[in-house]
């Protein structure tokens, strides 16, 4: 879960002018609200405008709102029959926000995989999975049609992610809908048609799996007994011998199959890991990162804007916008040419923790300069809390409260984590969190605004708490409290 930054000023970078408007009126746009209210009754309206703010608005609400007025939700799901297909598109967008309060709205949703815009049938794929929609026979019938039979490969991707986070225990189908499955998984059908119905039989509760299963793992196809092996490995009650039988993978003639035991039989043991899922990564396009001086507790080098690539600063743009200054480890992001003529510059943030909050247990560590930091943005993370939404989703001209900003940093050579908002390491059960979860109580929500295609502002305001945690030993990190903590930065492409 991290992504890539640039960010501007008023300064000439390799002939590059950045505009002097980017820092104009800097106060008067944080004195403005984030966004507006918006009431039930609205809700539907603010979907058929696709006004900006009004339309982060609606996300906001749907995605931190503790109950969602069955009102709100029935107008809603009536715009999923609208002649436009980009307010049928947004009403997907909204009802996936929702979550699984909106379950009851999957057999419309479903309606859509059949649409002939080829977003819409991709949003609609991943609605349904954050709807928990899949859990309804005909939805999860019709989800395989779509499945086997679609060639968008992002509509594919949406609907395995959707198989992937299904919840709750085996499915009780119909006996058609059975003998569809176990058609479809016999050697005369497609690779991919027969990788489907394993994926899909496996959630289910038909009695055939029981001998279907292991005896196709020794199909032909080295496909099928890769995908066979993760799909016994799925099903729950597990089948008595499953873990024999998967053992014996371990000698198969295909090397991808054998490096895939061990985890299946992890899976086997813990069952499938319920990770939060992603609505998917946007393009590797770099952002200069620039700090906004105005602000007290982070400033910069002195040396300008963070550029990918330069002073072997890195970012990265996935599920969050992250930058990599000089020093800090940038696992397996792509290697960046380095300059070998010139000396190397180590950049570095300076991070001000003069401002504990006494109440919470925190001590003054005063102003501390690291060339390690490495920061992480997210905008928001559904209520279902399984489903990321980037940066990317926040249209042109909205603005809204991000769920996490993640500040990794050093202190006298040992790590620390700084967190913004609800929203922590180890809620969606990262293998880096080592099983430990962080905590957000007591912290403030950064404010993010998409100022055009390729340009963020991000802030947090003064009065700004965030928590520090000493991240030394990532198993049990230790809760240093609350600290006064504001700043700025602006994110933008080259032009």
């Amino acid at each position: 879960m991290i992504p890539t930054l640039r960010i501007l000023g008023a300064m000439t970078i390799f002939s590059l002018a950045w505009p002097p408007r980017l820092y104009a009126q800097v106060g008067a746009d944080i004195a403005r609200n984030t966004a507006p209210t918006i009431r039930p009754s609205d809700w539907a309206g603010a979907i058929r405008s696709g006004e900006p703010r009004r339309w982060t608005a609606v996300l906001e609400a749907m995605g931190h709102a503790s109950a969602l007025p069955e009102a709100a939700l029935n107008s809603v799901a009536g715009l999923l029959r609208d002649t436009a297909a980009d307010v049928r598109l947004r009403a997907v967008l909204a009802l996936g926000a929702a979550g699984p309060k909106a379950a009851a709205t999957a057999p419309a949703l479903a309606s859509l995989l059949d649409d002939p815009d080829t977003w819409l049938r991709m949003e609609t794929a991943f609605a349904l999975g954050a709807v928990n929609g899949l859990r309804d026979p005909n939805v999860l019938r019709a989800v395989f049609r779509t499945a086997v039979r679609d060639t968008s490969r992002r509509v594919l991707n949406f609907l395995h992610q959707s198989l992937n986070q299904l919840a709750g225990g085996p499915i009780s189908i119909g006996d058609a809908f059975s003998r569809e499955i176990r058609d479809a998984l016999a050697s005369g059908q497609p690779t991919a048609t027969r990788l489907w119905a394993l994926k899909v039989a496996s959630h289910t509760a038909v009695s055939w799996t029981a001998t279907e299963f292991p005896a196709l793992l020794r199909d032909a196809d080295p496909g099928v007994r890769y995908a066979t092996m993760y799909a016994l490995a799925a099903l729950r009650p597990p089948l008595p011998g499953a873990r024999a039988v998967i053992e014996r993978l371990q000698f198969d003639s295909v090397k991808r199959v054998r490096d895939g035991v061990p985890r299946a039989l992890g899976a086997l043991a813990t069952g499938p890991a319920s990770l939060c899922s992603h609505r998917g990564s946007p393009g590797p396009t770099p952002l200069h990162v620039a700090v906004d001086t105005s602000f007290a507790s982070l400033r910069g080098d002195g040396r300008g804007p963070y550029q990918h690539g330069t002073e072997q600063v890195r970012t990265l743009r996935s599920s969050a916008f992250n930058l990599f200054l000089s020093w800090a480890d940038g696992g397996s992001l792509a290697p960046i040419s380095v300059d070998t003529t010139r000396p190397v510059v180590s950049r570095a943030l300076v991070f001000d923790f003069s401002k504990p909050v006494l109440s919470s247990g925190a001590h003054a560590l005063g102003v501390v300069r690291d060339s390690a930091a490495v920061l992480h943005f997210f905008w928001m993370w559904d209520p279902g809390r399984r489903v990321v939404w980037t940066f990317d989703d926040l249209p042109v001209g909205g603005r809204g409260s991000s769920d996490r900003v993640q500040f990794d940093l050093s202190i006298a050579g040992r790590a620390y984590m700084l967190q913004f908002g609800p929203w922590v390491l180890g809620d969606c059960k990262e293998p880096y969190a080592f099983g430990a979860r962080l905590g957000g109580d007591g912290t403030t929500r950064v404010q993010i605004e998409r100022l055009a295609q390729d340009e963020y502002r991000i802030w947090a305001p003064a009065g700004s708490a965030a928590r520090l945690w000493d991240y030394g030993d990532p198993q049990r990190p230790r809760d240093l409290g609350l600290y006064l903590f504001s700043f700025g930065l602006r994110l933008a492409g080259a032009r």
